[in-house]
């Protein structure tokens, strides 16, 4: 067994990382053949290279962003303006995920991307409009862009603990065993 578990995701990313994960696979599987390379995007982060054009002036930031967030921003360069739904539907991600993705994008404190529609500032609905924003300016050239934190509820929280302690029971047990036999008087 092995700790901690990951939800395997289904993120379909662009051709771009596509390609770099296939040549990295061919390289590992000259280097080690008996390991099996596994990709877990939620812990992934990767830098992209912006080009912005603030007050008619070419400018590239450094934007060093997670793999979701960065396969949100490498759809911006076949297309000008998507919608939350059409971008849901090209990555195959959870609302609940993208949301955090793409606000922390155009709400937070770099607003690399901009939002239009009915949704609240804090909110998207399927209909919001979204594009990358063309003025984004910052006077650092390397920037870390970070996520939104996700609201967890009592209910979550609870079902966690649970099952850390119905992990954590079988080591507990046998930790308990192996101290008592060492502790067992002789005879």
């Amino acid at each position: 067994g092995f700790w901690p578990t990951y939800t395997p995701d289904d993120l379909n990313l662009p051709l771009e990382m596509m390609t770099c994960i296939e040549n990295f696979g061919a390289f590992h599987v000259k280097r080690s053949q008996h390991k099996i390379l596994r990709w877990v995007h939620q812990l992934g982060s990767a830098t992209v290279i912006g080009k912005f054009s603030p007050n008619g002036k070419q400018k590239e930031h450094d934007l060093i962003v997670s793999t979701l967030q960065a396969t949100v921003l490498l759809l911006f360069n076949t297309q000008e303006t998507l919608t939350f739904d059409e971008m849901q539907k090209a990555l195959n991600v959870p609302a609940e995920e993208l949301k955090r993705s793409v606000l922390s994008l155009c709400v937070g404190k770099y607003k690399i991307m901009t939002k239009k529609g009915e949704g609240g500032p804090k909110d998207i609905l399927p209909a919001d409009e979204l594009s990358y924003n063309p003025n984004f300016t910052d006077r650092a050239r390397r920037i870390k862009v970070p996520m939104i934190a996700a609201r967890i509820t009592q209910q979550e929280k609870d079902a966690t603990r649970q099952s850390v302690d119905e992990d954590r029971k079988h080591a507990i047990e046998a930790a308990i065993v192996r101290i008592m036999k060492t502790r067992k008087p002789r005879e």
